[in-house]
């Protein structure tokens, strides 16, 4: 789990705090919010874990302050082993990726208006995150399990636009028989 910042066009710091699932990178929460604090981060994690107890599951994150003892009471509660680390942010290289991924796939391309807006994008990047976004660590597939096509005899390359065209899914299409 982590949290990076966006400013918006009027120059206000939005946090976007998101929890990332390692093993098949999945965005199990993403939320936006002006002003974060330690009881907006817990009701996030009941968000992220609503069901299941975490079981053998392990969380890293770093020293934050909004990381604060009620939170980290709640993660070993639902039985998620804590790996924090201090002043070292390659220790959380998937996070790390997938804000660089959010950063030049869509918010270095728009002009964020407020928070309503930067919710709508990247709640619509999570989407294309999962089922379209390839990695390599999936065997190039999606988190979605989406496999990568392949073409048939005279199929024709089509591009479906994604979050208003900035990105694109394609897929492969048989052309019709004249």
């Amino acid at each position: 789990m982590d949290f990076f910042t966006i400013y918006d066009i009027f120059f206000r710091r939005h946090y976007v705090f998101f929890v990332l699932d390692h093993e098949c990178r999945k965005i199990r929460n993403l939320a936006v919010t002006t002003q974060p604090n330690a009881a907006w981060v817990l009701q996030q994690l009941r968000e992220a874990f609503p069901y299941d107890s975490g079981q053998g599951r392990r969380l890293i994150c770093d020293y934050d302050p909004l990381f604060s003892r009620n939170v980290l009471h709640f993660i070993t509660g639902v039985d998620i082993k804590i790996y924090q680390f201090r002043g070292q942010p390659w220790m959380n290289g998937h996070a790390d990726r997938f804000v660089l991924s959010a950063r030049q796939d869509i918010i270095n391309h728009v002009i964020v208006l407020n928070a309503k807006h930067l919710r709508r994008l990247t709640t619509a990047y999570v989407s294309y995150y999962h089922d379209d976004r390839t990695h390599i660590a999936l065997g190039k597939t999606s988190p979605a399990n989406q496999d990568v096509e392949k073409p048939d005899p005279g199929a024709e390359l089509i591009a479906e636009p994604r979050l208003g065209r900035l990105l694109h899914r394609y897929r492969w299409s048989a052309r019709a028989a004249a």
